[in-house]
């Protein structure tokens, strides 16, 4: 399992209809996420990209995502300075890998949620 929603259960109290909330607002932010890095990786905006590595490492760790959150900040980090250019591949693969299972998840949760 990729998510783990300890946190966002602590955080709302355990409450359903706002956890819900969450995992929808985060599933729309999985896809913008996603096309942004994409799109400054194509474009070799390194700035933007470790930019978004940032926003999307918040999200990801309310999610309970620890590795995940850990690959956006080495990007985010290696990014900002444009260094390492060759490794953002393979670390945006991962990193998209890992919000396809964690889609997968939240919609099981989803489910439990509401049976």
């Amino acid at each position: 399992m990729k998510v783990n929603l300890n946190y966002l259960t602590s955080q709302t109290g355990g409450n359903k209809k706002i956890m819900l909330e969450m995992i929808e607002i985060f599933g729309e932010q999985m896809i913008e996420f996603q096309d942004g890095l994409q799109q400054q990786f194509d474009t070799n905006n390194w700035l933007k990209l470790g930019k978004i590595a940032h926003k999307a490492k918040s999200s990801v760790t309310i999610m309970g995502m620890a590795k995940t959150a850990e690959q956006l900040k080495e990007l985010e980090i290696l990014a900002s300075e444009g260094k390492e250019v060759e490794r953002y591949e393979k670390i945006l693969h991962s990193i998209f890998s890992d919000f396809e299972l964690a889609k997968q998840d939240l919609e099981k949760e989803v489910v439990k949620f509401l049976s």
